[in-house]
């Protein structure tokens, strides 16, 4: 079953509630992934590397969940910030698949550029709009200067990469519009 957001709505709470309603409909649903479009936080110092175009896979991290919610933490001594929340562990079903996954792209290519070539070539409208955007697009600011910009090693190759890794719930909603010469 496959079920989204209504158009704009955004949040933890439209999701749970949608979640919830399609488990109301569908009770025997045992698994339910969650699956989306985000801001990922490059760490390239840590070998996260997240580019444009890119595909995170969530992962439980250090005894947590997979999930981690970001802006709900207690503030510590010395202005540091201790996470208290996550979502629970995945199903080891879940956790069995991602490893056999992630075994099989070490072994084979991803099949995932082939995905978007078929759906480029079945849907042209959407292959304009789903084309990898240009090198020159993929661009990091570092967060403590927004004006500075981070150098990473050029990638030579537009298709997705996949990382996995724990990925971070928040729910603050950010909007912003950055000024014209930061857009170009």
């Amino acid at each position: 079953m496959i079920t989204s957001l209504a158009f704009r709505v955004y949040g933890a709470t439209s999701a749970a509630t949608t979640a919830t309603q399609m488990l109301s409909s569908f009770p025997e649903i045992r698994i339910g992934l969650l699956v989306g479009i985000g801001a990922g936080i490059a760490r390239p110092d840590q070998g996260r590397d997240i580019r444009l175009g890119g595909i995170a896979v969530s992962k439980p991290d250090r005894g947590t969940g997979s999930v981690i919610h970001y802006d709900l933490f207690k503030a510590s001594p010395g202005n540091q910030r201790e996470s208290k929340a996550c979502l629970r562990m995945p199903p080891d079903v879940l956790l069995k698949a991602l490893g056999a996954l992630r075994a099989k792209h070490y072994r084979e290519n991803s099949k995932v550029p082939e995905f978007l070539r078929k759906m480029a070539s079945e849907n042209s409208k959407m292959a304009k709009t789903f084309a990898h955007q240009g090198f020159e697009n993929d661009r990091l600011f570092k967060a403590t200067d927004p004006n500075e910009r981070v150098q990473r090693e050029k990638r030579d190759s537009t298709e997705p990469e996949i990382l996995t890794m724990a990925l971070s719930l928040l729910v603050t909603l950010f909007s912003t519009t950055l000024p014209t010469e930061r857009r170009s």
